[in-house]
Formats: C-alpha cells, sequence, structure tokens
C-alpha cells in the first residue's frame, strides 16, 4: 500500500469521491497490528483496535478482543461453531458502546 486513501462526500443528492495522498482525519480508527488478527497461542488469536489522535500521536481508546478456535471435532458438528470470540473485559460493568463511538463524540451530540 502506498499509504493514499479514498475520501467521499455527500453534496445534495450526489456523491463525490477523490483519492488523498495520505489521510487528512484527526482521529484514525485501526486495527494496532497491520495483521489485524496475531496468533497469541495454539488455535488463539489476539485482535486490537486503536483510535490514534494523529496530532498528539497518543492512543486515546483501545479496544482487545481474543478467537478461540474449536478442535476438528468440534467444527465437524452441524450445529456447532467453531470459533469463539471474547471481548476483553466482557460482563464487567453496564454495555457500552464499541469503538470509535466509545472514544469520540461529534460536537453537538449528545
Amino acid at each position: 500500500m502506498d499509504g493514499r486513501v479514498s475520501h467521499t462526500e455527500k453534496d445534495g443528492w450526489d456523491w463525490h469521491m477523490r483519492v488523498l495522498d495520505r489521510p487528512t482525519a484527526r482521529y484514525h480508527y485501526k486495527y494496532a497490528d497491520p495483521r489485524q488478527e496475531v496468533s497469541i497461542g495454539y488455535k488463539l488469536e489476539k485482535r486490537e483496535i486503536v483510535v490514534i489522535d494523529t496530532e498528539s500521536g497518543e492512543v486515546i481508546a483501545r479496544e482487545v478482543g481474543y478467537n478461540r478456535y474449536g478442535s476438528w471435532v468440534q467444527s465437524s458438528g452441524s450445529d456447532s461453531l467453531a470459533v469463539t470470540w471474547c471481548n476483553a473485559g466482557s460482563g464487567q460493568g453496564p454495555p457500552r458502546e464499541h469503538l470509535p463511538l466509545a472514544a469520540i463524540k461529534a460536537i453537538g451530540v449528545k
């Protein structure tokens, strides 16, 4: 990838797309690792998504989750799911919004 991004805007009923040489937004919402999901053990993967303030370089929010892949016996049944998703800290406290909404609110939004 060369770093270019597509930028789409709506003007009335018309949509306009431009290709920019680099992202111009202040906040970036992206995977912490370009591979997206990183193996951390046997049939276990970690995914980490971050919101970065490009002006300060600071990570202002982070969401971590894990995938656990079952054995071939577990995945061979027709009613079983071969993958189990776990969000870090799930079940602890009240439900919350996911990124980026949990970290950034638009001006004028309550």
